[in-house]
């Protein structure tokens, strides 16, 4: 207690009362009594006094004591009580943390054995500021995301301590966002300090469908409340506990999936609330996901809406080497080297087949739908051929099974909901649009509504598919569409194939618009009736019948082989059926593109005679032979077989750049192809295992890469002899300094292999050009003229122009132009 206050002022003077006082009194009453014994009464003052200052000393010490001891005994109750708050926390972390481990797959027909861990395959998605009436609920967006375009990461809004309210379409990865954000904050640690994570928060994730009940029933409910009712914990909270956290600033709550809430009325009920709960807790961190059309119309009052991205191409290619490597080192359960390996063999294979399948890269932009690809791929093998199958499990998994994995009503059955589709996407497809006003798109599904749900309202079905699976957009008022034409064309072929209507799409091979409608049903029927119209078409359809024949579940053997007689590309290069078989070769080499290097998608080999003979006959291949080829060759009309593997060498690098672009207009797929550049080149030519002779034409070089110069050295250092005639080192040096490209002490040193290749190439030199040889030859045989009567001077420069004509040949021979072609796709 501080010094000068009144209590312990009261203290000393009641002290001095007791020394003075009672002998005073006595004395003053006992005078006579004290002049009678003087002694005496002396004596009892001592006794008394010591009595006193005895009994002082003591209340002293106690008074101390007992401070002590309530401090020590203060200090115990109170470690006590926070020890048991601190054990809490790390047991409520722990309870996150096990609650949050694993990737969510509910809800997918096709998944594996093993979970694997969220923190190892989780992508960091991309938020960009949108406002919710300009983003869309479309699975999939019109165009795939630039890896340049606006994004920030989740960990730098948490930083800004605003409100959020994250939107984005289904299966767009919010809910695995907020259990990844869940999982980085309850683990803490250097972990999430590095990707940027807040320091020592409570994060706090309510599904709030489950939630909802609670608060719409009783709208005073407060947050700490809702959060004790959503534990599924054995363990009591001490007292008050989320109180303190949330009154202390420390919590992240996350309220996931507003667009759930069954009613509108219900959702506002929701969306006050938590705006009451934002004021209530104004230092703590609020974050709320939805669907788009569930935040439109009610949105919270003070929250920075962002809208979650698409996967990029590069995300895609990270979360399947992640998502690979997890559920190898799971099914193996061991990590080594041979995992690691078998991992990006398997990523690389798939990624390598959406590249070569634009409708599918596209999808695969959505993480939900990236997953699916990802399971049918690894545990059914059914990329690219099984395509009909996967847009089936994407199909079920948009329209009923996501909801009923995550506890919703869902009213109509996947059957019900997409045979109503299957009318929708048929009369689209005959009409030949991607849009159909909202009338005539209630009055398309309205007969096959009718028959499975009969008290059920067209509108109201079109608007509960657009909000609640994504598979139809409304891209302008009152105007749907299918959220990527894919889905409408797959509908159609599964409604086409119900009905047993291969005979109406053989009438339809003419027509582009439906290609792919018509390759979805071939994965899933007899395409036999529709190759044969393509091969008894008045100008044949080989190049369309090669891929139906491929992609078929049942073909005719007798038309199979039909076929196969047909595609073979020797004959007549004039025909039509000679260029449909070429066009079948170029087509099937592009759809086996390879990747190199990570990035590069390449056709398989370089371009063939055949391909280049196809590119002759184009108004812009004309005159574009190669310059080494004979009169003959240039006016052939008969190739065989073997022209389909030969490939063209030897063309100049501007006719190799205008092939490029007849490649692009004759491929489909809407791909760009290209030459590749110079720092590609030589990754290109080590992936392709092409021989060291064979040089490639660049887009940005008038040389050519490798080829010639690049195969001397090679031969020189004893690599590769492969096209180049029988000799030594040193025989080949001969060569080279009679042809004066070496001097005699340069000739000498070459006799050191080991430093051939060094040597020649610190020399700067080059093989002379033709020109240049012939010169050379003029020159010595003036020498050898002039050499008169001089038998040794004669004879050895007879042997050096013996020499120079018979290895001019030689070298001319083995050396013929060598300038390949390789497309690069974009």
């Amino acid at each position: 207690m501080p010094k000068g206050t009144p209590a312990n002022r009261l203290g000393p003077a009641l002290l001095a009362l007791a020394v003075i006082g009672p002998p005073v009194a006595a004395g003053a009453s006992l005078w006579d009594a004290l002049r009678a014994h003087p002694v005496q009464f002396v004596l009892g003052l001592v006794v008394y006094e010591i009595v006193v200052f005895v009994l002082a000393v003591t209340g002293t010490a106690f008074t101390r004591a007992q401070k002590s001891w309530g401090e020590s005994l203060g200090t115990a109750l109170d470690g006590a009580v926070r020890r048991g708050l601190s054990r809490y926390g790390r047991h409520y972390r722990r309870y996150l943390i096990q609650e949050n481990t694993d990737l969510d797959l509910k809800g997918l027909s096709t998944v594996g054995q093993y979970a694997l861990p969220l923190d190892t395959v989780f992508v960091d998605l991309g938020l960009a500021p949108r406002p919710a009436h300009e983003a869309s609920d479309a699975v999939v967006s019109a165009a795939p995301p630039a890896a340049t375009a606006e994004r920030s990461t989740i960990w730098e809004l948490l930083r800004a301590r605003e409100p959020l309210a994250v939107i984005g379409a289904p299966g767009g990865g919010k809910s695995t966002l907020l259990r990844h954000v869940t999982l980085v904050l309850a683990r803490g640690g250097r972990s999430a300090r590095r990707i940027g994570a807040p320091r020592d928060r409570v994060p706090v994730l309510l599904q709030i469908r489950k939630v909802a009940p609670a608060i719409v029933g009783n709208p005073s409910i407060s947050l700490p409340d809702v959060i004790r009712g959503s534990l599924q914990t054995s363990r009591g909270e001490p007292p008050r506990w989320f109180d303190r956290q949330l009154d202390g600033g420390r919590c992240v709550v996350m309220l996931d999936g507003l667009d759930e809430v069954a009613t509108q009325a219900d959702r506002r009920a929701v969306v006050d609330w938590v705006d009451r709960q934002i004021a209530t807790h104004p230092r703590n961190v609020f974050v709320v996901t939805s669907r788009p059309y569930g935040y439109r119309g009610h949105p919270l009052r003070s929250a920075t809406v962002v809208q979650v991205r698409p996967f990029t191409r590069q995300q895609i290619a990270r979360f399947l080497a992640t998502w690979y490597l997890a559920s190898l080192r799971r099914s193996a359960g061991r990590t080594d080297e041979s995992i690691e390996r078998h991992a990006r063999e398997d990523s690389d294979d798939l990624l390598s087949r959406l590249r070569g399948n634009p409708e599918l890269l596209d999808l695969a932009a959505n993480p939900l739908i990236l997953t699916m690809i990802a399971n049918v791929h690894r545990y059914r093998g059914a990329l690219p051929g099984g395509r009909g199958d996967l847009y089936k499990e994407i199909s079920e998994v948009l329209l009923v099974k996501r909801q009923e994995a995550k506890g919703m009503v869902v009213e109509m059955t996947i059957s019900q909901k997409q045979s109503v589709l299957q009318r929708l996407a048929f009369r689209m497809m005959t009409d030949e649009v991607g849009e159909l006003p909202l009338d005539d798109a209630a009055d398309a599904i309205a007969g096959e509504l009718l028959r499975v749900r009969p008290d059920a309202d067209p509108y109201e079905f079109i608007t509960e598919i657009e909000q609640g699976s994504g598979m139809l957009q409304e891209p302008e008022s009152g105007v749907y569409a299918f959220a990527h034409l894919t889905f409408q064309e797959y509908l159609a072929s599964v409604h086409l194939r119900e009905r047993g209507e291969a005979a109406f799409l053989a009438g339809k091979v003419d027509r582009g618009w439906w290609r792919e409608t018509t390759r979805l049903f071939a994965s899933q029927a007899d395409v036999s009736p529709i190759v044969r119209a393509c091969i008894d078409a008045a100008e044949p359809r080989l190049t369309f019948a090669a891929e139906l024949a491929r992609e078929a579940r049942q073909l005719d053997p007798s038309i199979r082989a039909e076929l196969a007689g047909l595609l073979a590309p020797s004959g007549d290069t004039t025909t039509g059926r000679w260029r449909a078989a070429v066009t079948a070769d170029l087509v099937r080499k592009a759809a086996e593109v390879v990747t190199v290097a990570e990035e590069l998608a390449v056709l398989p080999a370089p371009v063939s005679v055949a391909a280049y003979r196809l590119f002759l006959q184009s108004p812009d291949g004309r005159d574009r032979h190669p310059d080494h080829w004979p009169a003959d060759r240039r006016t052939a009309t008969l190739a065989g077989e073997e022209e389909a593997a030969e490939p063209i060498l030897g063309m100049r690098r501007q006719d190799a750049v205008e092939y490029a672009r007849f490649a692009g207009s004759l491929l489909p797929g809407g791909w760009t192809y290209r030459l590749p550049r110079v720092d590609e080149a030589r990754r290109i030519h080590a992936g392709l295992g092409l021989d060291l002779l064979t040089g490639l034409w660049c887009e940005d070089s008038h040389e050519p890469w490798g080829g010639k110069e690049s195969a001397i050295t090679a031969v020189l250092n004893g690599q590769n002899r492969e096209g180049f005639p029988d000799t030594t080192e040193i025989e080949f040096g001969r060569v080279l300094h009679g042809f004066g490209v070496i001097n005699q002490m340069d000739l000498d040193r070459l006799t050191e292999p080991p430093e051939v290749a060094v040597r020649l190439a610190a020399l700067g030199r080059r093989l002379p050009s033709p020109e240049e040889r012939g010169e050379l030859r003029r020159t010595a045989a003036e020498q050898l003229l002039s050499a008169g009567t001089d038998t040794s001077v004669n004879q050895a420069r007879w042997t050096t122009w013996t020499e120079l004509c018979v290895w001019e040949e030689r070298i001319a021979g083995a050396l013929q132009p060598r300038e390949a072609i390789v497309l690069v796709r974009e």
